[in-house]
């Protein structure tokens, strides 16, 4: 099985993925990215003019993967995801599905590469993280900025 490698660049919202070949994933609709801090106080994505904190905080990032049956059947959504983190290693500790993608399976390649992050410890007890899932016709290019993800 073929697993698709994906890029990753900061945005307000979350992260874009984009994939080589396949796969893009855009900016979530709709989608109140936040997080609270090692304080305890709740941070919303809008207040920082597209550049939210807890997106450079992240020192381990995984990429998702996107399987040959949901590229096959074109299965596309976006969710958001809430993650919490343990304030003295940066890992993920426990994970809930705020907003579905609609498709379990990507749901479920969200979680397993979410599950493996890392983010700086100290700083952040909860990170809501919208993802998307998209079809692109062709090969995508690797923005400015993106960073790409070793493969599995």
């Amino acid at each position: 099985m073929q697993k698709h490698l994906i890029y990753l660049r900061a945005l307000a919202g979350g992260f874009v993925c984009l994939a080589s070949s396949t796969l893009l994933c855009a900016p979530p609709v709709d989608s109140s990215p936040a997080a609270v801090d090692a304080k305890g106080v709740r941070h919303h994505g809008n207040e920082y003019h597209g550049n939210p904190p807890w997106n450079s905080d992240v020192i381990k990032a995984v990429g998702f993967e996107y399987s040959f049956q949901d590229r096959r059947n074109h299965n596309q959504g976006a969710g958001v995801f809430r993650l919490v983190l343990d304030l003295k290693t940066g890992r993920v500790t426990n994970m809930m599905i705020l907003k579905s993608t609609g498709i379990r399976s990507l749901d479920q390649s969200a979680l397993n590469a979410l599950r493996q992050w890392r983010w700086k410890p100290g700083k952040w007890q909860e990170v809501d993280f919208p993802v998307s899932f998209g079809m692109a016709s062709g090969p995508a290019p690797l923005p400015a900025g993106a960073v790409l993800l070793p493969r599995k």
